[in-house]
């Protein structure tokens, strides 16, 4: 009885970081077709990152770091939210809900829990980079 809870809070949590396999379920599966493709709702690639900005300009880009961890780099543009802060959700809630944000942290998971704080507030187009920023300096 008590895995249930347990099942539901993990299922939660785990809104914005759905896989991106289903959009590699084409039989061309290549790095050139994830970089093209369309990304799920709620989540996006690194690889699929520049062709979204390229394709949405108007694209917020939203770090959810600590000050520390954004002082050793970001992506350009992005805007700073710290998760950690006491105000986190008010910041948050002040937000345009009509925008399109991409929203990264150091691995994923402050993301993840942001977009579904997102997803609670209304907010209309949010998506998840998998694997933060660990990622984005990876690729």
């Amino acid at each position: 009885m008590r895995i249930l809870p347990i099942l539901l809070l993990l299922t939660s949590l785990g809104a914005c970081q759905s896989s991106s396999s289903q959009n590699e379920s084409s039989s061309n599966s290549t790095a050139d077709t994830e970089q093209t493709s369309t990304p799920e709702k709620g989540s996006m690639t690194v690889a699929q990152l520049p062709a979204f900005l390229e394709a949405n300009p108007e694209t917020i880009i939203l770090d959810v770091r600590t000050p520390e961890e954004i002082a050793e780099g970001k992506i350009e543009g992005a805007i700073e939210l710290d998760y950690r802060s006491p105000d986190f959700q008010q910041k948050l809630q002040e937000l345009d809900r009509d925008q399109t944000y991409v929203v990264y942290c150091m691995s994923g998971g402050r993301s993840g829990r942001t977009c579904k704080m997102m997803e609670v507030a209304g907010f209309s187009s949010y998506y998840n980079l998998e694997g933060g920023m660990n990622a984005y300096q990876q690729q």
